[in-house]
């Protein structure tokens, strides 16, 4: 009775979104990654695929369904991993529903209350989600491929903001299990240099800000206070592709804590540089 009840609250919500249009200005898009495991007839293998938001609107809603495709049905999702700023809403559901192939998930920045961050992250692409995926003893190498789909009761992929709801671009992507005609040791790299957005934040009195390199190059993370003053050096080396994570602890380049307040990250490397906000609150 309970998930009866969830499920008919969830439809009525659906139902009270603002009227479907257009995306304003540029499309938003939600990119699925890829990722890669080699072949394993003793163990459970876990990998986790990436997913990315690239908005110019504040998004305060979500439907975002998921299906793959296992040629020996050995391969499967498990859960949905969700990352600031959708940890910070109201509610973010997910229901795996194997037999049909989807994974539901909804999300509601606001269902009453205090106010949630939106997503927006400024035609900057953010890392929000991460979908389990677990491959069997039994399964064979093969390539899962991860898209949207249309879920029976809640449709196709939708944002919304207070105005509009729309569909955004999508980009399908892939978990490659094993070897496919390949050699089994290369592994996924990042197919475009990113700089995502730290996490937790607001954070104290530790961060983690992750980044990516589709190849080999020398890179730089600093940062910065609101005066523009450098206030720590976290990375400055060559480092070959993938994706990478380094950790702030707060204190400055002489190992002294810095007080609360806004603070800027800023990652260069050839050809590229962004500049991310984060706020410490001690």
């Amino acid at each position: 009775m309970k998930k009866l009840t969830f499920l008919a609250i969830g439809i009525m919500l659906l139902m009270a979104l603002p009227a479907f249009a257009q995306d304003p200005g540029s499309p938003d898009s939600i990119i699925i990654d890829t990722t890669y495991a080699p072949w394993d007839t003793v163990n459970y293998t876990t990998r986790y695929v990436h997913v990315y938001f690239v908005t110019d609107d504040s998004i305060m809603f979500l439907n975002l369904p998921i299906t793959w495709t296992s040629p020996d049905g050995q391969v499967f999702p498990g859960r949905s991993v969700w990352r600031a700023p959708f940890t910070g809403w109201d509610d973010c559901w997910d229901t795996l529903l194997i037999e049909q192939r989807l994974l539901r998930q909804v999300c509601w920045a606001d269902l009453g209350g205090e106010d949630n961050p939106p997503l927006f992250t400024n035609g900057i692409r953010l890392w929000g989600l991460d979908l389990r995926f677990v491959a069997t003893p039994s399964a064979v190498p093969q390539f899962v491929f991860v898209d949207t789909c249309t879920d029976p009761i809640n449709g196709k992929v939708e944002m919304a903001n207070v105005d509009i709801t729309f569909r955004p671009k999508i980009k399908g992507g892939y978990f490659r299990y094993g070897s496919i005609g390949i050699d089994d040791n290369t592994p996924v790299l990042p197919s475009a240099i990113a700089l995502n957005q730290n996490y937790p934040n607001p954070f104290n009195p530790e961060t983690n800000i992750e980044f990516a390199l589709p190849k080999g190059g020398n890179v730089s993370i600093e940062v910065f206070n609101v005066l523009g003053q450098k206030v720590k050096t976290l990375i400055s080396e060559y480092k070959d592709a993938g994706t990478y994570s380094v950790r702030w602890d707060g204190t400055n380049n002489n190992g002294m804590a810095v007080p609360s307040g806004v603070y800027f990250y800023r990652m260069v490397t050839e050809g590229f540089s962004q500049t991310n906000k984060m706020i410490m609150l001690r």
